[in-house]
Protein backbone atom coordinates (compact mmCIF):
# COMPACT_ATOMS: atom_id res chain seq x y z
CA UNK A 1 0.00 0.00 0.00
CA UNK A 2 2.94 2.54 0.34
CA UNK A 3 2.52 3.43 -3.14
CA UNK A 4 -1.31 4.81 -3.42
CA UNK A 5 -2.65 5.61 0.30
CA UNK A 6 -5.59 3.87 1.93
CA UNK A 7 -8.06 6.94 1.95
CA UNK A 8 -7.49 7.74 -1.74
CA UNK A 9 -8.40 3.79 -2.08
CA UNK A 10 -11.46 4.09 -0.02
CA UNK A 11 -12.31 7.44 -1.94
CA UNK A 12 -12.00 5.88 -5.34
CA UNK A 13 -14.12 2.59 -4.38
CA UNK A 14 -17.26 4.25 -2.95
CA UNK A 15 -16.88 6.57 -6.20
CA UNK A 16 -16.87 3.39 -8.73
CA UNK A 17 -19.66 2.35 -6.28
CA UNK A 18 -21.93 5.55 -6.31
CA UNK A 19 -21.15 5.43 -10.39
CA UNK A 20 -22.41 1.88 -10.84
CA UNK A 21 -25.22 1.33 -8.60
CA UNK A 22 -26.40 5.45 -9.99
CA UNK A 23 -26.48 3.84 -12.88
CA UNK A 24 -29.05 1.33 -12.73
CA UNK A 25 -30.93 3.71 -10.29
CA UNK A 26 -30.08 7.03 -9.41
CA UNK A 27 -27.11 8.92 -8.14
CA UNK A 28 -29.67 10.02 -4.94
CA UNK A 29 -30.35 6.51 -4.30
CA UNK A 30 -26.53 5.27 -4.39
CA UNK A 31 -25.27 7.56 -1.94
CA UNK A 32 -28.68 7.32 0.71
CA UNK A 33 -27.81 3.16 0.24
CA UNK A 34 -24.24 3.55 0.60
CA UNK A 35 -24.32 6.50 3.51
CA UNK A 36 -26.61 3.78 5.29
CA UNK A 37 -24.44 0.95 4.88
CA UNK A 38 -21.36 2.97 6.23
CA UNK A 39 -23.72 4.53 8.93
CA UNK A 40 -24.29 0.27 10.26
CA UNK A 41 -20.97 -0.09 9.73
CA UNK A 42 -19.88 2.59 12.05
CA UNK A 43 -20.45 1.03 15.20
CA UNK A 44 -18.08 -1.57 14.78
CA UNK A 45 -15.62 0.60 12.64
CA UNK A 46 -15.45 4.04 14.38
CA UNK A 47 -13.31 5.68 10.96
CA UNK A 48 -16.48 5.21 8.77
CA UNK A 49 -18.05 7.74 11.28
CA UNK A 50 -16.43 10.82 9.54
CA UNK A 51 -16.53 9.72 5.84
CA UNK A 52 -19.18 11.84 3.92
CA UNK A 53 -21.09 11.42 0.70
CA UNK A 54 -23.07 13.92 -0.74
CA UNK A 55 -25.61 13.63 -4.07
CA UNK A 56 -24.43 16.43 -7.18
CA UNK A 57 -28.89 17.15 -6.57
CA UNK A 58 -27.75 19.07 -2.85
CA UNK A 59 -24.46 20.69 -3.03
CA UNK A 60 -22.24 22.80 -5.89
CA UNK A 61 -19.12 21.24 -4.18
CA UNK A 62 -17.19 19.23 -7.01
CA UNK A 63 -15.70 17.06 -3.42
CA UNK A 64 -18.69 14.73 -3.09
CA UNK A 65 -16.68 11.97 -1.33
CA UNK A 66 -14.20 12.91 1.39
CA UNK A 67 -12.13 10.47 3.75
CA UNK A 68 -10.35 11.23 6.00
CA UNK A 69 -6.82 10.79 6.28
CA UNK A 70 -6.71 9.06 9.64
CA UNK A 71 -7.94 6.35 7.51
CA UNK A 72 -4.36 5.52 6.51
CA UNK A 73 -3.04 4.84 10.22
CA UNK A 74 -4.94 1.83 9.64
CA UNK A 75 -3.49 -1.63 9.51
CA UNK A 76 -3.69 -3.62 6.34
CA UNK A 77 -6.02 -5.92 8.16
CA UNK A 78 -8.28 -3.29 9.27
CA UNK A 79 -8.70 -1.92 5.84
CA UNK A 80 -9.24 -5.17 4.33
CA UNK A 81 -11.82 -5.80 7.12
CA UNK A 82 -13.06 -2.54 6.43
CA UNK A 83 -13.57 -2.78 2.62
CA UNK A 84 -15.16 -6.79 2.92
CA UNK A 85 -17.40 -5.43 4.99
CA UNK A 86 -18.53 -2.51 3.07
CA UNK A 87 -18.47 -5.15 -0.02
CA UNK A 88 -20.21 -7.62 1.11
CA UNK A 89 -23.23 -5.12 2.78
CA UNK A 90 -24.08 -3.44 -0.41
CA UNK A 91 -24.09 -6.52 -2.42
CA UNK A 92 -26.31 -8.05 0.52
CA UNK A 93 -28.34 -4.95 -0.15
CA UNK A 94 -28.89 -5.30 -3.86
CA UNK A 95 -29.69 -8.60 -3.75
CA UNK A 96 -27.37 -12.06 -4.71
CA UNK A 97 -27.96 -12.15 -8.36
CA UNK A 98 -27.36 -8.06 -9.06
CA UNK A 99 -24.63 -8.44 -6.43
CA UNK A 100 -23.11 -10.52 -8.73
CA UNK A 101 -23.00 -8.38 -11.67
CA UNK A 102 -22.30 -5.45 -9.06
CA UNK A 103 -18.82 -7.08 -8.19
CA UNK A 104 -18.19 -7.78 -11.99
CA UNK A 105 -18.77 -4.27 -12.89
CA UNK A 106 -16.58 -3.07 -9.99
CA UNK A 107 -13.81 -4.61 -11.47
CA UNK A 108 -14.10 -3.42 -14.93
CA UNK A 109 -14.90 -0.06 -13.79
CA UNK A 110 -11.99 0.49 -10.85
CA UNK A 111 -8.27 1.70 -11.82
CA UNK A 112 -6.14 -1.01 -12.12
CA UNK A 113 -4.08 0.55 -9.82
CA UNK A 114 -6.59 0.91 -7.36
CA UNK A 115 -7.03 -2.73 -8.16
CA UNK A 116 -3.83 -3.57 -7.29
CA UNK A 117 -3.85 -1.78 -4.08
CA UNK A 118 -7.08 -3.43 -3.22
CA UNK A 119 -5.11 -7.04 -3.54
CA UNK A 120 -2.11 -6.08 -1.46
CA UNK A 121 -4.43 -5.94 1.14
CA UNK A 122 -6.21 -9.42 0.43
CA UNK A 123 -9.59 -7.69 -1.49
CA UNK A 124 -9.60 -10.19 -4.80
CA UNK A 125 -13.19 -8.95 -6.35
CA UNK A 126 -12.26 -11.74 -8.92
CA UNK A 127 -12.68 -14.11 -6.27
CA UNK A 128 -15.18 -12.75 -4.60
CA UNK A 129 -17.44 -13.00 -7.31
CA UNK A 130 -16.16 -16.78 -7.76
CA UNK A 131 -17.18 -17.05 -4.45
CA UNK A 132 -20.93 -15.51 -4.86
CA UNK A 133 -21.25 -17.78 -8.11
CA UNK A 134 -20.14 -20.98 -6.21
CA UNK A 135 -22.84 -20.01 -3.71
CA UNK A 136 -25.54 -19.91 -6.10
CA UNK A 137 -24.72 -23.20 -7.47
CA UNK A 138 -24.62 -24.76 -3.93
CA UNK A 139 -27.95 -23.54 -3.02
CA UNK A 140 -31.13 -24.52 -4.49
CA UNK A 141 -33.41 -21.88 -6.18
CA UNK A 142 -36.40 -20.64 -3.97
CA UNK A 143 -39.06 -18.55 -5.52
CA UNK A 144 -39.83 -15.46 -4.41
CA UNK A 145 -42.60 -14.86 -2.24
CA UNK A 146 -45.41 -12.19 -3.12
CA UNK A 147 -44.24 -9.74 -0.54
CA UNK A 148 -40.96 -9.92 -1.91
CA UNK A 149 -41.53 -9.95 -5.73
CA UNK A 150 -43.83 -6.60 -5.29
CA UNK A 151 -40.88 -5.07 -3.93
CA UNK A 152 -38.09 -5.56 -6.31
CA UNK A 153 -40.59 -5.31 -9.36
CA UNK A 154 -41.87 -2.14 -7.88
CA UNK A 155 -38.42 -0.82 -7.30
CA UNK A 156 -37.84 -1.98 -10.62
CA UNK A 157 -40.26 -0.01 -12.68
CA UNK A 158 -39.30 2.82 -10.28
CA UNK A 159 -35.73 2.77 -11.86
CA UNK A 160 -36.53 2.29 -15.34
CA UNK A 161 -39.18 5.33 -15.85
CA UNK A 162 -36.95 7.33 -13.60
CA UNK A 163 -34.23 6.58 -16.57
CA UNK A 164 -36.83 7.02 -19.46
CA UNK A 165 -38.67 10.41 -17.87
CA UNK A 166 -37.95 11.70 -14.37
CA UNK A 167 -37.93 10.52 -11.11
CA UNK A 168 -41.00 12.95 -10.49
CA UNK A 169 -43.08 11.22 -13.44
CA UNK A 170 -41.96 7.89 -11.98
CA UNK A 171 -43.10 8.30 -8.30
CA UNK A 172 -46.45 9.96 -9.67
CA UNK A 173 -47.20 7.87 -12.37
CA UNK A 174 -46.40 4.02 -10.53
CA UNK A 175 -48.54 5.59 -7.74
CA UNK A 176 -51.46 6.46 -9.77
CA UNK A 177 -51.60 3.28 -11.69
CA UNK A 178 -51.42 1.39 -8.06
CA UNK A 179 -54.22 3.90 -6.85
CA UNK A 180 -56.43 3.21 -10.24
CA UNK A 181 -55.50 -0.79 -10.11
CA UNK A 182 -56.49 -0.75 -5.99
CA UNK A 183 -60.48 -0.88 -6.68
CA UNK A 184 -59.97 -4.44 -8.32
CA UNK A 185 -56.92 -5.43 -6.23
CA UNK A 186 -57.73 -4.32 -2.93
CA UNK A 187 -54.16 -5.17 -1.55
CA UNK A 188 -52.72 -2.80 -3.47
CA UNK A 189 -53.99 -0.55 -1.23
CA UNK A 190 -51.47 -1.33 1.84
CA UNK A 191 -48.52 -0.60 -0.44
CA UNK A 192 -46.83 2.18 -0.16
CA UNK A 193 -44.11 4.07 -2.13
CA UNK A 194 -41.86 6.56 -0.54
CA UNK A 195 -39.62 9.66 -2.38
CA UNK A 196 -36.16 9.09 -1.23
CA UNK A 197 -35.25 12.31 -1.99
CA UNK A 198 -37.61 13.80 1.00
CA UNK A 199 -36.98 10.51 3.20
CA UNK A 200 -33.47 9.71 4.74
CA UNK A 201 -33.93 6.07 3.72
CA UNK A 202 -33.16 3.81 0.79
CA UNK A 203 -36.42 1.64 1.35
CA UNK A 204 -38.59 3.00 -1.03
CA UNK A 205 -41.38 0.69 -1.32
CA UNK A 206 -42.97 -0.96 1.63
CA UNK A 207 -45.09 -4.18 0.64
CA UNK A 208 -46.56 -5.48 4.46
CA UNK A 209 -46.33 -8.92 5.35
CA UNK A 210 -50.32 -9.61 5.13
CA UNK A 211 -50.14 -9.32 1.48
CA UNK A 212 -48.12 -12.82 1.86
CA UNK A 213 -52.04 -14.04 2.26
CA UNK A 214 -53.76 -13.30 -0.53
CA UNK A 215 -53.65 -15.82 -3.14
CA UNK A 216 -50.92 -15.79 -5.55
CA UNK A 217 -52.48 -15.90 -8.87
CA UNK A 218 -54.33 -12.55 -7.92
CA UNK A 219 -51.19 -11.03 -6.90
CA UNK A 220 -49.94 -12.14 -10.46
CA UNK A 221 -53.02 -11.06 -12.23
CA UNK A 222 -52.37 -7.39 -10.50
CA UNK A 223 -48.85 -7.16 -11.74
CA UNK A 224 -49.38 -8.47 -15.19
CA UNK A 225 -52.80 -5.42 -15.62
CA UNK A 226 -49.92 -2.92 -13.77
CA UNK A 227 -46.93 -3.68 -16.44
CA UNK A 228 -49.86 -3.70 -19.18
CA UNK A 229 -50.47 -0.08 -18.47
CA UNK A 230 -47.17 0.64 -17.97
CA UNK A 231 -46.37 -0.52 -21.18
CA UNK A 232 -49.06 1.53 -22.54
CA UNK A 233 -48.37 4.95 -21.08
CA UNK A 234 -44.78 4.40 -22.42
CA UNK A 235 -46.11 3.63 -26.10
CA UNK A 236 -47.71 6.95 -25.77
CA UNK A 237 -44.16 8.97 -25.06
CA UNK A 238 -42.67 6.73 -27.84
CA UNK A 239 -40.32 4.57 -25.66
CA UNK A 240 -40.84 0.84 -26.53
CA UNK A 241 -38.41 -1.24 -25.14
CA UNK A 242 -40.29 -1.72 -21.58
CA UNK A 243 -40.54 -4.99 -21.24
CA UNK A 244 -37.44 -5.86 -22.54
CA UNK A 245 -35.71 -3.64 -19.79
CA UNK A 246 -37.72 -4.83 -16.75
CA UNK A 247 -37.45 -8.71 -17.68
CA UNK A 248 -33.80 -7.79 -17.59
CA UNK A 249 -33.74 -6.61 -14.99
CA UNK A 250 -35.19 -9.05 -12.74
CA UNK A 251 -33.56 -11.78 -10.44
CA UNK A 252 -33.95 -15.06 -11.17
CA UNK A 253 -36.17 -16.21 -8.42
CA UNK A 254 -38.29 -13.44 -9.06
CA UNK A 255 -38.99 -13.82 -12.50
CA UNK A 256 -39.39 -17.51 -11.89
CA UNK A 257 -42.20 -16.36 -9.53
CA UNK A 258 -44.02 -14.28 -11.25
CA UNK A 259 -44.39 -17.21 -13.98
CA UNK A 260 -45.54 -19.31 -11.47
CA UNK A 261 -48.29 -16.63 -10.36
CA UNK A 262 -49.45 -16.55 -14.07
CA UNK A 263 -47.60 -13.64 -15.26
CA UNK A 264 -47.33 -13.75 -19.26
CA UNK A 265 -44.50 -11.49 -20.33
CA UNK A 266 -45.14 -12.51 -23.89
CA UNK A 267 -48.85 -11.03 -23.41
CA UNK A 268 -47.33 -7.37 -22.32
CA UNK A 269 -45.90 -6.06 -25.67
CA UNK A 270 -46.06 -3.84 -27.57
CA UNK A 271 -49.87 -3.28 -28.61
CA UNK A 272 -50.74 -3.30 -32.54
CA UNK A 273 -51.90 0.04 -32.20
CA UNK A 274 -48.27 1.39 -31.96
CA UNK A 275 -46.48 -1.02 -34.58
CA UNK A 276 -49.26 -0.27 -37.39
CA UNK A 277 -48.19 3.34 -36.44
CA UNK A 278 -44.36 2.94 -36.57
CA UNK A 279 -45.12 0.59 -39.72
CA UNK A 280 -46.71 3.44 -41.62
CA UNK A 281 -44.25 6.32 -39.74
CA UNK A 282 -41.18 4.07 -41.45
CA UNK A 283 -43.16 3.29 -44.87
CA UNK A 284 -44.49 7.18 -44.96
CA UNK A 285 -40.57 8.22 -44.16
CA UNK A 286 -38.69 5.39 -46.56
CA UNK A 287 -41.37 6.30 -49.67
CA UNK A 288 -41.34 9.51 -49.34
CA UNK A 289 -37.59 10.05 -49.76
CA UNK A 290 -38.75 7.94 -53.25
CA UNK A 291 -40.94 10.23 -54.19
CA UNK A 292 -42.39 13.69 -51.92
CA UNK A 293 -43.70 13.05 -48.79
CA UNK A 294 -47.60 13.65 -49.91
CA UNK A 295 -47.11 11.45 -52.89
CA UNK A 296 -46.12 8.58 -49.73
CA UNK A 297 -49.54 9.73 -47.95
CA UNK A 298 -51.32 9.02 -51.28
CA UNK A 299 -50.03 6.07 -52.58
CA UNK A 300 -50.15 4.37 -48.97
CA UNK A 301 -53.73 5.26 -48.85
CA UNK A 302 -54.40 3.78 -51.97
CA UNK A 303 -52.57 0.72 -51.03
CA UNK A 304 -54.77 0.65 -47.24
CA UNK A 305 -57.72 1.08 -49.61
CA UNK A 306 -57.40 -1.82 -52.00
CA UNK A 307 -56.08 -4.32 -49.39
CA UNK A 308 -58.89 -3.51 -46.65
CA UNK A 309 -61.35 -5.09 -49.06
CA UNK A 310 -59.70 -8.49 -48.44
CA UNK A 311 -58.17 -7.43 -45.18
CA UNK A 312 -60.92 -5.84 -43.22
CA UNK A 313 -58.92 -4.57 -40.39
CA UNK A 314 -56.85 -2.27 -42.23
CA UNK A 315 -60.00 0.10 -42.51
CA UNK A 316 -58.92 0.80 -38.79
CA UNK A 317 -56.19 2.49 -40.50
CA UNK A 318 -56.96 5.84 -41.67
CA UNK A 319 -56.02 8.96 -43.37
CA UNK A 320 -57.54 12.05 -44.34
CA UNK A 321 -57.06 12.66 -48.21
CA UNK A 322 -57.71 16.67 -47.56
CA UNK A 323 -54.52 16.49 -45.58
CA UNK A 324 -51.99 14.34 -47.21
CA UNK A 325 -49.76 17.50 -47.06
CA UNK A 326 -49.69 16.95 -43.50
CA UNK A 327 -47.85 13.37 -43.55
CA UNK A 328 -47.99 11.29 -40.87
CA UNK A 329 -50.20 13.56 -39.52
CA UNK A 330 -53.01 12.48 -41.69
CA UNK A 331 -53.15 8.87 -40.55
CA UNK A 332 -54.48 7.71 -37.71
CA UNK A 333 -54.81 3.96 -36.42
CA UNK A 334 -57.99 3.07 -34.25
CA UNK A 335 -57.05 1.37 -30.65
CA UNK A 336 -59.66 -1.36 -31.85
CA UNK A 337 -56.91 -2.69 -34.33
CA UNK A 338 -55.45 -4.14 -30.76
CA UNK A 339 -58.18 -6.77 -30.87
CA UNK A 340 -56.45 -8.89 -33.95
CA UNK A 341 -54.74 -11.73 -33.49
CA UNK A 342 -51.54 -11.39 -33.66
CA UNK A 343 -51.17 -13.97 -37.04
CA UNK A 344 -53.57 -11.65 -38.54
CA UNK A 345 -51.72 -8.15 -37.62
CA UNK A 346 -48.93 -9.82 -39.31
CA UNK A 347 -50.54 -10.99 -42.46
CA UNK A 348 -51.87 -7.47 -42.90
CA UNK A 349 -48.36 -5.94 -42.17
CA UNK A 350 -46.85 -7.61 -44.57
CA UNK A 351 -48.93 -7.07 -47.11
CA UNK A 352 -49.21 -3.91 -46.81
CA UNK A 353 -45.16 -3.64 -47.54
CA UNK A 354 -45.24 -6.17 -50.19
CA UNK A 355 -47.39 -4.03 -52.01
CA UNK A 356 -45.65 -0.42 -51.07
CA UNK A 357 -42.49 -2.18 -52.48
CA UNK A 358 -44.13 -2.90 -55.45
CA UNK A 359 -44.81 0.63 -56.43
CA UNK A 360 -41.52 1.45 -57.03
CA UNK A 361 -40.16 -1.14 -59.42
CA UNK A 362 -37.44 -3.20 -59.31
CA UNK A 363 -34.82 -0.85 -58.63
CA UNK A 364 -35.34 0.64 -56.21
CA UNK A 365 -37.53 -1.97 -54.48
CA UNK A 366 -34.18 -3.67 -52.58
CA UNK A 367 -32.84 -1.03 -51.26
CA UNK A 368 -36.34 0.29 -49.98
CA UNK A 369 -36.73 -2.67 -47.58
CA UNK A 370 -33.42 -2.22 -46.16
CA UNK A 371 -34.04 2.07 -45.64
CA UNK A 372 -37.50 0.52 -44.16
CA UNK A 373 -35.83 -2.06 -41.53
CA UNK A 374 -33.50 1.21 -40.35
CA UNK A 375 -36.28 3.59 -39.56
CA UNK A 376 -38.54 0.57 -37.76
CA UNK A 377 -35.77 -0.04 -35.38
CA UNK A 378 -34.23 -2.97 -33.97
CA UNK A 379 -37.06 -2.98 -31.09
CA UNK A 380 -40.06 -3.16 -33.76
CA UNK A 381 -38.64 -5.66 -36.23
CA UNK A 382 -38.24 -8.06 -33.26
CA UNK A 383 -41.80 -7.56 -32.54
CA UNK A 384 -42.23 -7.66 -36.01
CA UNK A 385 -40.88 -11.03 -36.48
CA UNK A 386 -42.77 -12.02 -33.31
CA UNK A 387 -45.98 -11.62 -35.22
CA UNK A 388 -44.85 -13.45 -38.79
CA UNK A 389 -43.62 -10.41 -40.60
CA UNK A 390 -40.64 -11.35 -42.67
CA UNK A 391 -38.90 -9.21 -44.51
CA UNK A 392 -35.85 -11.03 -45.33
CA UNK A 393 -38.80 -12.42 -47.24
CA UNK A 394 -39.56 -9.41 -49.24
CA UNK A 395 -36.58 -7.94 -49.94
CA UNK A 396 -35.55 -11.48 -51.41
CA UNK A 397 -38.25 -11.21 -53.66
CA UNK A 398 -36.87 -8.27 -54.70
CA UNK A 399 -33.42 -9.19 -55.02
CA UNK A 400 -34.48 -12.00 -57.37
CA UNK A 401 -36.94 -9.28 -59.67
CA UNK A 402 -34.34 -6.92 -59.72
CA UNK A 403 -31.78 -10.08 -61.64
CA UNK A 404 -34.78 -11.23 -63.85
CA UNK A 405 -34.85 -14.40 -61.70
CA UNK A 406 -38.34 -16.43 -61.39
CA UNK A 407 -39.31 -15.53 -57.83
CA UNK A 408 -39.47 -18.28 -54.82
Amino acid sequence: MSQVEKDTVLTELLRSIVDIIGRRSSEHYAVVMINNVLKKLSKRYPHLNNISIKSTQFTESPQLITVPSEVNTLSPLEFHDIIEKILNEITTSIGKTAGHFFLKELKETIDSSYEIALENVGIDLGFMQFQQITEKRQKPMQLSDPVTVLKHILQVLLNIITKETSMDLSFSTITYYIGELAHNYHFLRLITIKDIRYTQTDEIVIVPPEVNAVEPTVVGAAIQDLLTHLQKWLEQKEIYSFIQTFISCLKEEDRLALEAMGVDFKAVQISHEAVFKQVIKALLTTLGKASTPQYAVFALDSIIKKLGTKYEFLNYIEIDSSRYSDGIDAVSVMASIDNLKPVDAGRGIQKLVEETVKTLGKELGPQFVEELKTHLGKVYLTRLEDIGVNLHIVKLRQDLISLNQPLI
